[in-house]
């Protein structure tokens, strides 16, 4: 009997590596993802960046069938990382089947990932878009004709969905008002510490900050 369940794709744009769980990706991922289980499909899944890394750990969690797209020099090398790809993520051999690219460009890993994108997207049937940079480089991809009728969008809820279909990113503010740039010698003669401005990405680097403004209360103090 020819198995004629659906290979189906979950696609982010790149993503920051440390992520955490309330990200709005995140959360879109792991919606689609555990709808996807519950329905008679094979996860198309890989590993490298964590886009792909999450989709793969929730693809394992839920017991579905996966193609595993792995990247292999010759039959040795990839017999060899399709097992240690087993093993670190926790995957059935009995539900997991390797998809092997051997055209691996030398000495340009990150020529690799456009390789398995384009890869994935000729061999998904069905392609669930999650989060797509605007005008990025899956965005163009996506807008191919052979790509474009594999498209669904029907996957998340529609909230999530338009909110991070926006690029929130902060500097895309700074294209829309008056910027004046200040030399960090200036900056400093106030602010020796550059404490300033603070990047937050995660709990812990909020914890810091808060650390940082309650030293700032007690000197005013």
């Amino acid at each position: 009997m020819v198995d004629k369940k659906p290979v189906v794709l979950i696609l982010n744009s790149a993503q920051s590596k440390y992520p955490i769980g309330s990200d709005l990706w995140i959360q879109a991922t792991m919606e689609a993802a555990n709808t996807l289980s519950r329905q008679n499909v094979k996860m198309l899944c890989s590993t490298g960046p964590v886009m792909w890394d999450i989709v793969t750990f929730l693809a394992g969690k839920n017991g579905m069938e996966i193609i595993l797209v792995v990247k292999a020099h010759d039959d040795k090398a990839g017999h060899m990382e399709f097992g240690r790809l087993l093993e670190e993520y926790n995957l059935d051999e009995s539900h997991t089947y390797p998809l092997y690219i051997r055209k691996i460009p030398e000495n340009q890993p990150k020529k690799i990932w456009v390789l398995r994108d384009n890869f994935a997207l000729r061999t998904a049937d069905v392609v669930y878009p999650i989060f797509i940079r605007p005008g990025g480089r899956l965005d163009k991809l996506l807008s191919k004709a052979d790509f474009r009728e594999k498209i669904r969008n029907d996957m998340n809820d529609p909230e999530i969905a338009k909110l991070i279909k926006q690029d929130l990113k902060i500097q895309q503010i700074f294209q829309k008002v008056r910027v004046k740039k200040l030399p960090e010698n200036i900056l400093r003669q106030n602010d020796p510490d550059l404490l300033s401005f603070y990047n937050i990405n995660s709990p812990d680097d909020l914890a810091g900050a808060e650390n940082v403004e309650s030293g700032n209360l007690i000197l005013d103090t």
